[in-house]
């Protein structure tokens, strides 16, 4: 039986949290763009990076929100944004506003699944009563 404060245990929810810094870094798969040479990623390694991303979310509610009261709200939607979106290979893509409310919205949901495996997987090191239990824990399961 391991203790609550087992070393053993303390070391393999630091494996959790080191899975959960990989899979963030890697960056999370967006929908093409136009004049897209490979696959994107948006990153997300820091808290910059995620306050970048929902700062971009927050500027293309508050378009929204003004082309509801345009005369042509289409028009306005699929203007190209501005910043631009600067994906994990460095390019950078311009895409309508519409366009970005809907990759912020993917990326938020793929966070929040994200980040439920985490905590599952800390839940996990902390509830398993034997030593074989902890060390059967799968760092690489449940990721989106």
């Amino acid at each position: 039986m391991l203790s609550p404060t087992s070393p053993l245990r303390e070391r393999r929810v630091g494996d959790a949290d080191r899975a959960y810094g990989a899979y963030l870094a890697r960056g999370f798969p967006t929908a093409d763009f136009d004049d897209q040479p490979e696959p994107e990623t948006l990153q997300c390694r820091n808290e910059l990076d995620r306050t970048n991303w929902i700062g971009l979310l927050i500027k293309a509610q508050a378009v929204a929100l003004i082309a509801s009261e345009a005369e042509d709200p289409e028009a306005v939607m699929s203007q190209p944004c501005d910043p631009p979106i600067r994906c994990t290979s460095n390019r950078m893509y311009r895409p309508s506003w519409s366009s970005v409310i809907a990759r912020m919205y993917a990326l938020l949901e793929q966070a929040a699944q994200a980040q439920a495996n985490h905590w599952r997987l800390k839940d996990e090191c902390r509830s398993v009563a034997t030593r074989q239990a902890l060390e059967a824990i799968d760092m690489t399961q449940g990721w989106p």
